[in-house]
């Protein structure tokens, strides 16, 4: 009598359980810009964006009818040249914002108006000429009326905050200004052609010019301001300040840390 072998039914073949070990199915590295939450999109796009280039449009509106009610004005001819307003506008208006738009987010951040953005220490990021850059535009705070600073101190960040300003206009000055001209130039037969403007024309494109340059321009102040508001600092601070003080006591290393006087005072400095 021949014996029957039984074997268990076969099981269908199924993919390993995915773990964080396995490289294939590894999750997306730590982003360095972290994800913003609606309040903080609302925030930047209505207060920041729109809001602020309506702002921005509505006092060069006054300006331009102070500067060009009455009287004629050209592309390019002195005194009431408009391609030489919109250089101009765009440098001052750059500055302005740097100053202004940054002290005015700190202060939210600091009465809870908007939550500030924190950055990933962990994310891998880049050392390239361009991020040096970006870096060195970032590293001065911009918060004007922190505070418990000396005078001094806040007349030093006014003039970083001016000159960094004054750089990331100058930045911006070839796009805005040959985009906004060109625009002009199309919509306006005879612009370029250095035809004499005269009525409300003048007005209405130093309000548009602005308004587009305000809603552009100045989120980039106010998310700048946003990453550098922050109650504690970071991992970065505190490996530099440990190398250089002795009252800095961190907890178990991941913890916050106590620090000293001269560590809070260059941090406000900064």
């Amino acid at each position: 009598m021949s014996s029957v072998s039984f074997s268990p039914p076969s099981q269908p073949h199924n993919d390993p359980t995915p773990t964080m070990k396995d490289p294939t199915v590894l999750s997306p590295p730590p982003s360095f810009f972290p994800a913003l939450s609606l309040r903080q999109k609302l925030y930047i796009l209505l207060m920041h964006s729109i809001g602020a280039g309506l702002l921005d449009a509505g006092i060069n509106f006054a300006l331009a009818y102070a500067m060009y009610h009455g009287k004629t004005a050209y592309l390019w001819d002195l005194p009431n040249t408009i391609a030489g307003d919109a250089a101009m506008t765009v440098i001052i208006q750059g500055v302005l914002t740097w100053i202004i738009d940054g002290t005015l987010t700190h202060q939210d951040c600091r009465k809870g108006v908007v939550k500030p953005i924190v950055l990933s220490d962990t994310a891998k990021r880049p050392t390239t000429h361009v991020v040096g850059f970006v870096s060195w535009m970032a590293r001065a705070s911009l918060d004007l009326l922190e505070p418990g600073l000396s005078a001094k101190t806040r007349l030093m960040r006014l003039a970083s905050a001016a000159l960094r300003g004054a750089v990331f206009a100058a930045l911006c000055l070839p796009f805005a200004w040959g985009i906004g001209i060109g625009i002009a130039c199309a919509t306006w037969p005879g612009l370029a052609g250095n035809t004499p403007l005269t009525g409300w024309a003048p007005m209405i494109f130093k309000a548009v010019f602005t308004f587009f340059l305000g809603m552009l321009v100045t989120p980039v102040t106010t998310v700048l301001a946003m990453t550098q508001h922050r109650s504690v600092p970071t991992s970065t601070d505190l490996e530099s300040f440990s190398e250089r003080a002795s009252d800095v006591t961190a907890t178990n290393g991941s913890g916050p840390a106590l620090i000293g006087k001269s560590e809070k005072a260059e941090l406000k400095a900064s």
